[in-house]
């Protein structure tokens, strides 16, 4: 008799995204599809916007040490 195992890839969490809040209103159930998109929308744009700021910051490092390079030779 063949017996089947599944093995799945142990779950490794994303820490550079954003998930939202947990809020009561969660555990009473009375979510509608609108609300649920809306939070889903919300938590997307907070990463978008994060991603902004990380590029940001990375240029304006990149753009400083350019700069002092210039200052020094």
């Amino acid at each position: 008799m063949t017996e089947n195992f599944y093995r799945t890839e142990r779950y490794k969490p994303d820490h550079t995204t954003y998930a939202g809040e947990l809020t009561q209103f969660d555990f009473e159930g009375h979510h509608t599809m609108a609300t649920m998109a809306q939070r889903i929308r919300t938590a997307i744009a907070f990463d978008k916007q994060c991603e902004k700021n990380i590029k940001s910051r990375k240029n304006q490092k990149q753009w400083e040490e350019k700069k002092n390079v210039i200052k020094t030779s």
